[in-house]
């Protein structure tokens, strides 16, 4: 079973407090500081580094080493939304 959950566009973790929420291109925290960007099949963190990619079904890092899929992803997070969104919410709060 997941123990985070989408609520609209809020992350929260099994005790429904929220982690993180989706603003635009960006993944925030609960303090509001943007943690991620998404930028086409990029995930960048705050200083605009590239720190994964979408390659088809896998999530890789910055080497091109396979980090995970965005089938484990999604089952990571129950009601996950598609893509690259869900991928950047699983490496920065679930992974």
């Amino acid at each position: 079973m997941a123990n985070f959950k989408m609520h609209g566009s809020e992350l929260r973790d099994s005790h429904n407090h929220t982690v993180a929420k989706i603003h635009g291109d960006e993944i925030r925290d609960s303090h509001n500081r943007t943690i991620a960007k998404i930028h086409r099949d990029e995930i960048r963190d705050s200083h605009n580094h590239t720190v994964a990619k979408i390659h088809g079904s896998e999530i890789r890092d910055e080497r091109n080493h396979k980090i995970g899929t965005l089938d484990e992803a999604r089952k990571s997070i129950e009601n996950a939304m598609g893509g690259n969104t869900v991928a950047a919410l699983w490496l920065f709060f679930v992974r």
